[in-house]
């Protein structure tokens, strides 16, 4: 069975920059609100920047930290079968594939990521939570494509 993860060096060091940027956010908002001399529009500068960082790192943060305790697996695959999330489906029942842009459900954070239909129309998501690399990521979707078309030419 091959199995496709993501790798934790990638997440931890997303995890750190979204760290860094949190905290810069926050060093602002201190500076802004500890200065009596600085002027008004450096002031609502500071914040403002402040509040941005905060606002579009915070859900990242949240988001890798929980990337960083979840296991790797994405799926895994065999000639036979899909493993995604310990839901099992045969090859045969699979229809496509499609790259998409996914709820996560962690403070509405959508992320990009994989949907494989099955003939009877349901739907399983695959997220990458902005762990792979663009090289990594189109890889995946190759071989996902090529594993549902292979068994659709061998079928017909």
């Amino acid at each position: 069975m091959k199995v496709i993860k993501y790798r934790k060096s990638v997440a931890f060091s997303r995890f750190l920059i979204a760290l860094g940027a949190v905290v810069l956010g926050l060093l602002l908002i201190f500076v802004a609100a500890d200065d009596p001399d600085a002027l008004l529009y450096r002031k609502i500068m500071y914040y403002a920047g402040g509040f941005v960082s905060i606002g579009f790192f915070g859900p990242m943060l949240i988001l890798l930290t929980f990337v960083l305790f979840k296991n790797p697996t994405m799926f895994s695959y065999d000639a036979q079968k899909i493993v995604i999330d310990s839901k099992e489906m045969k090859r045969t029942d699979l229809w496509k594939v499609e790259l998409s842009t996914l709820p996560t459900g962690i403070l509405g954070t959508k992320v990009p990521g994989f949907s494989v239909y099955t003939k009877d129309k349901q739907k399983v998501n695959i997220l990458t939570y902005y762990v792979l690399s663009k090289k990594e990521h189109d890889e995946i979707f190759k071989a996902l494509k090529q594993y549902i078309s292979n068994h659709k030419s061998a079928v017909n």
